[in-house]
C-alpha cells in the first residue's frame, strides 16, 4: 500500500487522484487494522488461490 500511495497515475483527473490518496487509501488501512489483517495478507489470500 505504501508503494501505491507514492505512485503516479498519469491521466487521472486531480479530484479522483486526491480522493484515492486522501480518502480511499487511509480508510483501507484503517479497515485492515481494525480487522487485524495486513493488506499483504489479504492480497495473498485473494490472489494466491
Amino acid at each position: 500500500m505504501e508503494d501505491v500511495s507514492r505512485s503516479e497515475f498519469p491521466g487521472t483527473d486531480p479530484a479522483t487522484l486526491r480522493y484515492f490518496q486522501e480518502v480511499y487509501l487511509p480508510a483501507s488501512r484503517e479497515i485492515f487494522s481494525t480487522m487485524g489483517q495486513s493488506p499483504e495478507a489479504v492480497a495473498k489470500a485473494v490472489f494466491c488461490r
